[in-house]
């Protein structure tokens, strides 16, 4: 259960349009706007009740200048869950801090070492601090710049207003050389981001001994983000970090803080190498939140179907294919959501809305500006995207137009989910399912802070996930994110030793410890990588490359420029393992509103022009799937189940050009681009006795279960849908049966493909029940039709998905045994 939920606490509402009538401020404000507009579409909605806060006495060992600081600042008091974490930090342990969105927990984690510093200040002599004693030094680790700006933001004014004298400084890619000078040299707090600590900070340790020696607390914010291999990749580096301070004299306490997740304790602990305090009883007092869950209402006329996707650029958008099924009337998530924040606005509400891709913030804002500029056009310039691939000076703009007011209405990738501090929002609104439970919720936590009553509305989109949700809302209680971090996978751990070695020779006890197999680093030392000194391995200095430059931490690839032809202006990035899908030669490009079309590439820099609004574009995608080995299968008679190492090759062939409105077909046009070849898990399932139905039904059927069981497997493997790939085949080269692979999306793997292994007869089981539940006839986005399929969704079959699916299930029931998993 997520924190600061109690699912007994909930009053859920019959109707569920019955929303309080007497919710305060903004929130009271669309909440009636959102019953007059929408009320016949709310299908559930439920109110957590205030909580009161539970105090608990301020320790003994907090420094009086620190209290006095934190009094002067609003903290009066301390919320017990608080005094519990900087107690085990107190006495040199390490913490998980797994609580709810603003409930203190970097408080918490701060107050240790605010205190230390301030003994250290008042004990030393002047001029003799780093003779005598050791200023303790903290470093800060936020998953955004945005975060880590914010922090630093909040603690120098902590600094300022008790004269604490706290030196902080930010140390990420937007920091000024001089800058990061200083905070090497000066800073007690560095914040800053797991890619500067990879690609700077641990390559040039050397520079930074005052800074690693003194290093007392590490504060890790938003763990639940980090999953999958970009998980992997921090955990490897917070290792390494705590390596090399420790090595220098320092015994660095850490300081997790995350939204509720499924056992964060041993995965801290394999991280920090001992044992982790585990705090999740929130103290912390909330406002009233009210959460609707709603569906897009339905469409009522052509011309209202010419509205559906206006701005959308790059088909991220999970509803997209309503556009081109009429058995789907209703209207997109875009427009709807676009719609509600303009009306939220109109009500008086502050309004942050959580959208899935860059092209989506982008289509939501303008939809909202658009709808503005006909009924309340003082108001447009209120309203704003805010997403990845931005300048650093217009994130930063943005942000402080969030804070100071001047917005009152932001749509957001989940940039601004993870913890940005803004007390003042009424109004969340989620426009499709986020990903995970754990952003559910930290995306309803931004509103209803500083006690103020809080709505949130989640507008599902038409996926199975959505609509699972939407027919299930307990589920939202029964379920918290697993974190999945395949630290062991050989592409992680073998990039990470070397980088390891170079820092500081790596010793045969080490590579026990983090799991490490003589497989991987044989291989690393007969590829020239490594030598062996002893019972040491050292990094080849002869080698060309940096190790650091070896590792892909988020998975993305490096980031492609787009470069305005005419006028010479970089308007954005694309990472480059999207690059051929959606800035290939021809592509139509969205940027704040703005149509672009790509008229060249290569593999740094994509050179645009203005292009037509009125067309987008979709790729059309050749995929092969070869498997190379198959770790463990599970024999059902007349079908298999295994999971192993595959090797998948795409290349984007054509794309399509569409008309707007609908999306309606223009032409298709070759493109030439190299095929991309990449090495990952993959689960799949073989029939050895198909159902009997026709070739081309089959194919149909087999290519629906792969859409359906990738919109399902989020569910149990803590990911989303665009962490997986998957392909189908009525006769694959190995199996020689038909056969439905999925396949983790990363190189190398991110140990969600072996989630659905090792949970297969409830994955395959909620797969056949919402395929066979759907109303439609012959398939949709709400079972088998997928947002992000390289063959145009064709051919699909849905009457035939659900009896292969019916058959699998039939296999498990008679064969599955769960102890040889």
């Amino acid at each position: 259960m997520y924190a600061g939920a109690v699912k007994e606490d909930l009053h859920w509402h019959t109707p569920a349009s019955d929303l309080p009538p007497d919710l305060q401020g903004g929130a009271g404000a669309a909440a009636d706007a959102l019953k007059r507009l929408r009320g016949e579409e709310i299908v559930a909605s439920f109110t957590q009740p205030a909580r009161s806060a539970g105090f608990a006495p301020w320790p003994e060992w907090v420094h009086e200048k620190v209290r006095c600081a934190l009094e002067i600042s609003g903290t009066k008091k301390l919320w017990s869950h608080q005094v519990s974490a900087a107690q085990y930090l107190h006495a040199g342990d390490s913490v998980v801090i797994c609580t709810g969105t603003g409930s203190g927990k970097s408080l918490a984690a701060w107050l240790p070492y605010l205190s230390a510093l301030a003994d250290a200040q008042q004990y030393a002599p002047a001029g003799r601090i780093s003779k005598v004693f050791r200023r303790p030094t903290a470093l800060y680790l936020a998953p955004t710049k945005a975060l880590a700006a914010d922090q630093t933001h909040a603690l120098a004014k902590l600094s300022e207003d008790g004269a604490l004298g706290v030196r902080v400084s930010t140390a990420d890619g937007d920091t000024d050389w001089e800058v990061k000078q200083w905070a090497r040299h000066n800073a007690d707090i560095v914040a800053s981001n797991p890619d500067f600590l990879h690609h700077a900070l641990l390559p040039q340790a050397g520079k930074w001994q005052r800074f690693l020696r003194s290093l007392d607390t590490v504060i890790v914010d938003e763990m639940h983000y980090y999953r999958g291999v970009m998980g992997a990749h921090v955990a490897w580096i917070l290792r390494r970090l705590l390596r090399l301070a420790r090595a220098a004299g320092a015994v660095p306490r850490v300081a997790f803080l995350s939204a509720t997740v499924a056992d964060p304790a041993p995965v801290a602990s394999s991280i920090v190498g001992g044992q982790v305090r585990v705090v999740s009883e929130d103290a912390s007092p909330t406002g009233r939140r009210t959460m609707a869950l709603m569906r897009p209402p339905h469409v009522q006329s052509d011309a209202e179907d010419a509205l559906v996707d206006p701005l959308l650029d790059d088909f991220e958008d999970d509803e997209f294919t309503a556009t081109v099924l009429e058995e789907l009337p209703r209207r997109s998530v875009t427009l709807e959501a676009g719609e509600l924040t303009a009306e939220l606005v109109r009500a008086g509400a502050s309004v942050l809305t959580f959208v899935r891709s860059r092209g989506g913030a982008e289509a939501v804002s303008g939809v909202a500006r658009d709808y503005l500029s006909t009924r309340a056009p003082q108001q447009m310039d209120a309203v704003a995207a805010y997403r990845g691939g931005y300048l650093p000076e217009e994130r930063r703009h943005l942000e402080d137009a969030l804070r100071s007011g001047s917005l009152v209405a932001l749509a957001s990738t989940s940039a601004l989910e993870l913890g940005i501090d803004v007390s003042t929002l009424d109004t969340v609104i989620t426009a499709a399912w986020p990903g995970t439970v754990a952003s559910f919720w930290q995306q309803l936590g931004r509103c209803g802070r500083a006690g103020r009553d809080g709505l949130g509305i989640f507008v599902g989109a038409s996926t199975p996930l959505d609509e699972y949700y939407l027919q299930h809302p307990q589920q939202l209680f029964a379920t918290t994110d697993p974190i999945v971090l395949p630290t062991r996978n050989r592409f992680v751990a073998g990039a990470q030793v070397l980088c390891a070695a170079s820092e500081a020779p790596v010793t045969v006890a080490e590579l026990q410890t983090w799991g490490v197999s003589k497989d991987v680093t044989s291989a690393l030392v007969q590829t020239g990588f490594l030598h062996e000194r002893g019972k040491k391995l050292v990094w080849n200095v002869a080698r060309p490359q940096r190790p650091w430059d070896m590792v892909d931490l988020r998975g993305a690839g490096t980031q492609i420029q787009l470069v305005d032809e005419t006028t010479g202006t970089v308007i954005g990035d694309v990472s480059a393992n999207r690059a051929d899908a959606t800035a290939h030669p021809g592509a139509i490009y969205v940027h704040q509103g703005k149509v672009f079309q790509v008229v060249d590439r290569d593999e740094e820099v994509a050179l645009v022009k203005p292009g037509p609004r009125q067309f987008r574009t979709r790729p059309w995608e050749d995929k092969r799937i070869r498997i190379l080995h198959t770790d463990n299968g599970v024999d059902l008679g007349f079908a298999r189940l295994a999971v192993g190492d595959v090797e998948v090759a795409t290349k984007v062939i054509s794309y399509d050009l569409l008309r707007l409105p609908g999306l309606a077909f223009v032409s298709n046009h070759p493109v030439h681009l190299p095929e991309r070849v990449f090495v990952t898990r993959a689960v799949w399932w073989e029939l050895r006795q198909p159902p009997e139905m026709p070739i081309t039904q089959l194919a149909g059927a087999l290519h629906a279960a792969e859409h359906a069981s990738i919109g399902m497997l989020p569910l149990l493997a803590g990911c989303d849908r665009w962490d997986l790939g998957g392909l189908s085949t009525v006769a694959h080269e190995v199996t020689g049966a038909p056969t439905v692979f999925v396949f983790d999306a990363l190189a190398g793997g991110s140990g969600f493909s072996d989630a659905g292994f090792e949970g297969a007869p409830k994955w395959l089981g909620a797969t056949w029940e919402r395929v066979k539940q759907c109303g439609c006839k012959h398939g949709c986005p709400l079972c088998i039709v997928s947002p992000k399929c390289g063959n145009g969704n064709e051919p699909l079959d849905k009457e035939g998905a659900s009896h292969i699916l019916a058959y699998l299930n039939k296999a498990f029931a008679t064969a599955w045994d769960e102890d040889a998993v």
